[in-house]
């Protein structure tokens, strides 16, 4: 797939204004009602600012800005992805018994051999403790 028209798309300079926009506006007004059109607002915001920074008014114009305004919303959102994902790594070891090493064994004995009607190969209730 080619992209090179969505690069000639998006401006950088729109992206990172409309991106603190919306920034403040999620964490100034915490509403649940507010914060569902941020990204119409900052949609809305990349058309107006792209008009103005082209000074022309026509299609390409109003759709880059509004693909500017949008990305905006989708940096934000792989952002706070990325740090929150980054959070929840346990920092703690994670112990694997005996007994889930040896119920593991079985499951991939039984899966082997392609059936799982014999009672010794069926896969006892599985707990792991952590």
């Amino acid at each position: 797939m080619d992209f090179s028209l969505l690069s000639e798309l998006i401006s950088p300079i729109i992206v990172l204004f409309c991106l603190a926009i919306g920034y403040v506006l999620k964490n100034l007004i915490t509403t649940e009602k507010v914060n569902r059109w941020i990204p119409l607002i900052v949609g809305l915001l990349g058309i107006v600012c792209n008009v103005w920074y082209t000074g022309t008014f026509d299609f390409q114009t109003v759709i880059a800005g509004l693909i500017s305004g949008l990305a905006s919303t989708g940096l934000y959102e792989t952002f706070k992805g990325f740090v929150e994902g980054s959070q929840n790594i346990p920092t703690t070891p994670t112990t694997v018994t005996s007994e889930a090493v040896q119920e593991s064994e079985l499951i991939n004995q039984a899966v082997s051999v392609g059936r799982m009607d014999n009672p010794k190969l069926d896969p006892p209730d599985i707990t792991y403790t952590l």
